[in-house]
């Protein structure tokens, strides 16, 4: 199940089998990552499910690991 989950995040398809948790985790990341920002029903999921300080604290998870990849690509 996890591979599936992995081919299926880096070929960009739906994901149809996780948690609404998770789900909700990979549609701010890349709501986030491809956007730059993120839409009020996907940040009002995110903070149902984790609070407010939780969907900072990812938002920071998110942006922290976009840094890294920005310096490891350059």
């Amino acid at each position: 199940m996890h591979g599936d989950v992995v081919d299926n995040i880096r070929d960009k398809r739906p994901l149809t089998t996780l948690h609404p948790d998770e789900q909700v985790v990979v549609d701010f990341a890349r709501e986030l990552l491809r956007n730059r920002k993120v839409s009020q029903p996907v940040f009002d999921r995110a903070t149902a499910s984790f609070g407010r300080r939780g969907t900072l604290t990812l938002t920071n998870l998110i942006a922290s690991y976009a840094l890294l990849a920005y310096n490891m690509n350059a």
